[in-house]
């Protein structure tokens, strides 16, 4: 028996396996960001796993734990939960155990374009991450970058009143969400990252123009140079997470479109829950 937990930055989940790899049980607690409060997140990463050792009197082969901000604490995690539940365990970030699920422990792209904007990259077995720097350093192509673009445009349209084509189609959306100067100050300044990203829903409705595309296009293009890096091979597989990437056709199409113009074949696969690595480590 196999235990898989994926433990995220709002939720921690739980999955039991078998010995033919079928999920016979699942869990749920809170948080599970060992970054944020250690002891909060373990203490819930901890009570998911005993939930799914209670539904079964055979003994736990081994653990697998992908934990949102444990990239600096992997050992003192796993130490921990070594003594507590007397079996081998297996820590990584949560990123790192979604790309060992998606992909079998093989190589391949995760492309995460959410909040924020990251690839992990496997490569002859050797791991790369690009991005990932958050949002006053990069995350090009996130929604909270997509919200800032739009946001920067509808600044040079309040102070001269000039806007690219196509901009018209948002601002009435704007003027409403952002009537004054304080009220933009206060979102970019004053809100969470989640609230800002919220504005790149606005792309998600918007009528095709010249601004959409030329946004979406922009959006595609540091999409697919976190998918590629500097890297001349011609053959990628992918998988995507994150509702910039998921969600949004005309992105999604974009990134597609310039994806196999430069590479031979690309080959897209469903990714999968963290909690499956278990099966692969």
């Amino acid at each position: 028996m196999r235990i898989g937990i994926d433990a995220g930055g709002t939720k921690t989940t739980g999955l039991l396996f078998d010995e033919q790899h079928q999920v016979v049980a699942t869990a749920k607690e809170a948080m599970g960001n060992v970054l944020v409060d250690y002891d909060e997140a373990y203490q819930n990463i901890r009570q998911c796993i005993q939930q799914l050792k209670t539904q079964t009197d055979k003994a736990i082969d081994c653990i697998s734990v992908g934990a949102a901000g444990v990239s600096v604490m992997v050992d003192k995690l796993q130490t921990a939960l070594e003594n507590d539940f007397s079996t081998r365990v297996v820590v990584k970030t949560d990123v790192q155990m979604s790309h060992i699920a998606t992909f079998q422990n093989g190589d391949g792209v995760l492309l995460i374009a959410g909040t924020g904007s990251v690839a992990l990259d496997k490569t002859n077995g050797e791991f790369q991450q690009r991005g990932g720097w958050g949002h006053l350093l990069g995350d090009e192509g996130s929604a909270y970058w997509i919200a800032k673009q739009i946001v920067l445009t509808y600044i040079r349209y309040l102070e001269t009143n000039e806007m690219p084509a196509g901009f018209e189609t948002y601002v009435e959306q704007l003027k409403e969400k952002l009537p004054d100067r304080q009220a933009i100050i206060n979102l970019v300044y004053r809100r969470t990252k989640d609230e800002v990203a919220e504005l790149a829903q606005l792309l998600d409705g918007s009528k095709e123009s010249d601004y959409t595309n030329e946004l979406v296009q922009l959006v595609a293009s540091h999409l697919v140079n976190l998918i590629l890096g500097h890297s001349s091979k011609k053959d990628v597989t992918v998988a995507f997470e994150g509702g910039v990437i998921t969600k949004n056709e005309a992105v999604l199409k974009a990134t597609m479109t310039q994806l196999e113009t430069n590479c031979h074949h690309v080959n897209v696969i469903e990714k999968q829950n963290g909690a499956y690595a278990v099966l692969y480590v």
